[in-house]
């Protein structure tokens, strides 16, 4: 029900911009079907509901793709340095960072299982652990984890092209490292991905 002002604005302004009846968006490890004619959004599973979250994620992508392309420019940042980000960064933090780092900072192979079988990343350098993930085509999300040693607590940080959010918007950013870090906790306790 929250999203649902928000996703009806999205379907509308997808109405303006595309002449298309249907998309096909890769997500992470799945192929999500995106039907302008009847405002649906289908998963793997047709007959699972894809949730709201994930449905305005993916119709804002596919708006920011439309308007403004996506061109990486191979320099990261943090969620800090974006507009919005620092203001933002303690429930940010709260939300993506300290559930990666309470799960995984004493085990760091779980998230390396999760990140580079489950969900098909590639090792990257960095902390004691540094996964480049493909979120959407183009999109990557790098995870970096530290475990921390002595008087040094553990530490996470998520990583992504300088250009990305000229793509997706700050609360857009923020869904999108949230359904990352899910994913990997679901993933690394056999539970339900999200």
């Amino acid at each position: 029900m929250g999203c649902e002002i928000a996703i009806n604005r999205a379907w509308d302004e997808l109405d303006h911009l595309s002449d298309q009846v249907e998309y096909s968006i890769p997500f992470l490890t799945d192929n999500y079907s995106v039907r302008l004619k009847n405002r649906s959004v289908v998963g793997r599973s047709e007959a699972a509901a894809v949730p709201d979250h994930i449905v305005l994620l993916l119709l804002h992508y596919l708006i920011g793709i439309m308007k403004r392309q996506f061109c990486p420019s191979g320099q990261w940042v943090s969620f800090r340095s974006i507009w919005g980000g620092s203001s933002y960064y303690p429930a940010y933090r709260r939300a993506v960072l300290l559930p990666l780092i309470e799960r995984f900072w004493a085990d760091p192979k779980a998230l390396a299982r999760a990140l580079l079988s489950g969900l098909g990343g590639r090792a990257a350098s960095g902390g004691d652990l540094s996964v480049d993930l493909a979120t959407f085509p183009g999109v990557v999300v790098r995870v970096t984890l530290w475990s921390g040693e002595g008087a040094i607590s553990p530490e996470a940080i998520l990583l992504f092209d300088s250009h990305l959010p000229h793509l997706l918007a700050t609360e857009d950013i923020v869904v999108l490292h949230e359904t990352v870090v899910g994913r990997a906790l679901s993933l690394a306790s056999d539970g339900p991905i999200i």
